[in-house]
C-alpha cells in the first residue's frame, strides 16, 4: 500500500515549481520530472526491510516538511559563521535553507580553470558540467531520498578540477537551516568531479541557528578520475530535534585515491548512505566516521565498497560512543566482485556504550565472488574500562574528568586521520565538547 506522505510531497512538487516563477531551466526540470516519476514508483523505506531493520521512518514521516521559497528572507546574523571560520584562506560557500547566500560566501580565490560556483548558477550558465556526472550516477535515483532530492533540484555546490589542477586550499560548504515555527526541508546537492591527476579537499558543514524540527535531505555525486585525490569531511552537528538523511556516491577511476571522513555529533535521527565504487585498478578508498549520541537520537550508517577491478585497497574505521537512551546502526557492507583479484579490505566499527540503556546494532559484511583477495572485517561493543577509570582515579582526576580522557583517546583514532590541521583542531573541539556531556 502506498504511503499516505506521498501525496503531500506530490503537492509540494507543484509548490515549488510555482515557486520557481517561471524560471525553469530544461536540462533542470527534466531532471525533477524524472525523479518524480521514481518517486512515484517508489516507496518509504520501513523495518521489514533488511537494510533498514533498526531504524524506524515513522519518526521521520510524521512531520509535513516542506522546502522554504527562494524568495522568503531570512533573519540572520552573519555572526553565526564565526566559530566554524576555521581556515580563512579556504574558499567557503554558504548555504541557508538550501540557498546559495553570495554575500556571505568567498569563493574568489579559485585557481584557475577551477570552478566552484552554486547549482543555481550552473544550472543557468554551464548545465553541460553536470552531464559527467548523470552519465556516472544516472539521471534517475535509485532510493526514494535520492530520488525526493532530485525532485526539489534547484540548488547546492558545483565543483569541478580540471585534469592537473590541485587545489592547494580546502573548499568548505556551510550549510545552515534557520526557520523558527516551520518544518523546513532542504534538499542539497553537491557535485564533485576531480579529472585526471587533480586533487581537491572539500568539508560539508551542517549547523543550525536554534533548536527546531527540519529536515536535511543532501545528495553528494563524487568522481575521483585516474589518479585524482579527493579528500572529502562531513560534520553534522545540527539542531537536537533534526532529521538528516544523506546519500552519497563515489565512483573511482584507474589509481585514483579518495577518503571521507564523517562526524556525526548533534540530530535527533540520521541516517547516511555511502556509496563508493573502484571501477578501475590500483584505485584505494578509505572511509572513517565517528557518531557520537545522547538522550534519545538515532544514527544509522550504511556503508558500500564496491571492489569491481583487481588490485584496490580500502580501509573503513567506524567508531561510536553512545550514551543515555540513544541507539546506533552500523552496516557495512563491502562487495569484492568476480573480477576483482588481489582486493586488499579491512573494516573496522568499534563502539563505547556509556549505559545500559544504549543500544548499538552493529553488522559488517563481506560479499567475496574472487578468489585471491586479502579481506578482513570486525566489530566490537564495549563498556569504558573500570582498571582504565580506577588507574585515573588514584592519579587524584575526579570521575567525569577521568571518562572523558577515556573517550578522547578512543575517538582520537578517527580524529587523527584528518591531515588538515585546521580542521582537525576544530574538530578535536567540537567533539570534546560533546564529550562533556556524554
Amino acid at each position: 500500500m502506498m504511503h499516505p506522505k506521498k501525496n503531500w510531497y506530490r503537492t509540494q512538487f507543484e509548490l515549488f515549481d510555482k515557486n520557481l516563477d517561471g524560471k525553469r531551466a530544461p536540462e533542470a526540470q527534466k531532471i525533477r520530472e524524472e525523479n518524480r516519476r521514481r518517486f512515484d514508483e517508489l516507496d518509504f523505506p520501513t523495518s521489514r526491510m533488511e537494510e533498514w531493520k533498526y531504524t524506524n521512518t515513522q519518526a521521520l514521516l510524521q512531520h509535513n516538511f516542506a522546502p522554504v521559497p527562494n524568495t522568503e528572507t531570512v533573519r540572520l546574523n552573519e555572526a553565526i559563521l564565526q566559530p566554524y571560520r576555521f581556515d580563512n584562506n579556504a574558499l567557503r560557500m554558504v548555504f541557508i535553507n538550501g540557498h546559495y547566500y553570495p554575500e556571505w560566501s568567498h569563493v574568489q580565490n579559485v585557481p584557475r580553470k577551477a570552478y566552484v560556483r552554486s547549482l543555481a548558477e550552473t544550472i543557468r550558465t554551464r548545465p553541460e558540467l553536470l552531464s559527467t556526472h548523470l552519465n556516472h550516477h544516472g539521471l534517475t535515483s535509485e532510493n526514494i531520498f535520492t530520488a525526493l532530492n532530485r525532485s526539489f533540484f534547484n540548488d547546492g555546490a558545483v565543483i569541478h578540477i580540471p585534469d592537473h589542477v590541485e587545489m592547494e586550499i580546502p573548499v568548505h560548504l556551510i550549510f545552515i537551516t534557520h526557520a523558527p515555527g516551520q518544518l523546513v526541508c532542504t534538499h542539497p546537492a553537491v557535485f564533485i568531479d576531480a579529472g585526471a591527476h587533480a586533487g581537491v579537499s572539500v568539508i560539508q558543514h551542517f549547523i543550525s541557528a536554534d533548536n527546531d524540527i527540519y529536515w536535511t535531505n543532501t545528495v553528494s555525486d563524487i568522481i575521483a578520475g585516474p589518479e585524482a585525490r579527493v579528500a572529502f569531511h562531513k560534520i553534522q552537528s545540527e539542531s537536537a530535534a533534526a532529521f538528516h538523511t544523506e546519500n552519497r556516491r563515489i565512483r573511482q577511476a584507474r589509481s585514483s585515491r579518495f577518503s571521507a571522513h564523517d562526524y556525526t555529533l548533534c540530530g535527533a535521527w540520521t541516517r547516511n548512505h555511502i556509496y563508493a565504487s573502484l571501477d578501475d585498478a590500483y584505485a584505494e578508498c578509505s572511509l572513517n566516521g565517528l557518531y557520537i549520541t545522547r538522550s534519545q537520537e538515532h544514527v544509522d550508517n550504511f556503508t558500500v565498497i564496491d571492489h569491481a577491478k583487481p588490485d584496490c585497497s580500502s580501509r573503513e574505521l567506524y567508531k561510536g560512543i553512545l550514551g543515555d537512551r540513544s541507539s546506533g546502526v552500523f552496516n557495512g557492507r563491502i562487495i569484492v566482485r568476480k573480477d576483482a583479484q588481489h582486493t586488499d579490505a579491512k573494516q573496522s566499527n568499534h563502539n563505547l556504550l556509556l549505559t545500559p540503556e544504549a543500544t548499538i546494532n552493529t553488522k559488517p559484511q563481506l560479499e567475496i565472488f574472487a578468489d585471491d583477495v586479502k579481506c578482513t572485517h570486525g566489530a566490537t561493543i564495549g563498556r569504558l574500562q573500570d582498571d582504565a577509570l580506577f588507574y585515573l582515579r588514584t592519579r587524584g582526576i575526579d570521575e567525569r574528568a577521568a571518562r572523558t580522557i577515556l573517550m578522547k583517546a578512543f575517538a582520537g583514532q578517527v580524529l587523527d586521520a584528518v591531515e588538515h590541521d585546521g580542521l582537525r583542531k576544530h574538530l578535536e573541539t567540537l567533539v570534546f565538547d560533546q564529550l562533556k556531556y556524554a
